[in-house]
């Protein structure tokens, strides 16, 4: 009497050229699945965009893509004015600085203005007050008083004069930074509208297959 059983067949041996093939061509649909997923068109809160297409395909057949960003309408409104702001802030910031000797011509334009008339003044009243006590003006005397009160006001113009410059060229050094501090916060502003501010996005992995599992 027969057996009920037939012998089982011998599986195929494993052809390890096909499985390898099929392993590369899935690892690289899974790859370039990979990299469709994890390019994210995007636009900024400024209308700037970037976008992702693909552009043509290498040598083995695998897509190339292609990022362009385009700028939104706040930036190109921005970019218009921008050449005219950016050169008012390296004019200012290569010319205009306040020197010493500026602030210099200025105090002692301000201290003549208001010393030289007392001065004059106070010239004439001793003048005349040594006339009155007698003195000669060709006396030396009367010459050294004469001295005397020149060298008093010559110290006191000196002084406030020195005091004076300091002031003057710490306000003039305090305005220009003023003045070149307002355009920072529109620089800054116009350079985010136009420059995009693009998130990173999670990755998103696709593994591997394994082919030669399975096939065993």
């Amino acid at each position: 009497m027969g057996s009920m059983f037939k012998s089982p067949k011998q599986p195929a041996a494993l052809d390890v050229s096909g499985v390898a093939s099929q392993a590369n061509a899935q690892n690289t649909s899974n790859a370039n699945q990979q990299a469709a997923y994890n390019r994210v068109n995007q636009t900024d809160a400024f209308g700037n965009t970037l976008n992702y297409s693909q552009s043509g395909t290498d040598a083995n057949g695998n897509p190339i893509f292609s990022a362009t960003q385009g700028m939104g309408d706040v930036g190109k409104q921005y970019a218009g004015g921008l050449a005219q702001l950016g050169q008012r802030y390296f004019d200012m910031a290569g010319q205009g600085l306040p020197d010493s000797q500026g602030a210099f011509d200025q105090a002692y334009n301000y201290a003549t203005a208001n010393l030289e008339p007392r001065f004059a003044r106070a010239q004439n009243e001793q003048e005349n007050k040594l006339r009155n006590q007698g003195f000669d003006p060709s006396s030396e005397a009367f010459r050294n008083a004469g001295n005397d009160l020149a060298l008093q006001q010559n110290e006191a113009r000196n002084n406030l004069v020195s005091s004076l410059q300091n002031q003057m060229f710490n306000q003039g050094l305090a305005s220009r930074q003023q003045q070149i501090s307002e355009l920072q916060p529109g620089l800054q502003f116009g350079n985010a509208a136009m420059s995009g501010s693009f998130v990173n996005p999670s990755n998103v992995n696709v593994n591997n297959v394994d082919i030669a599992g399975l096939s065993q």
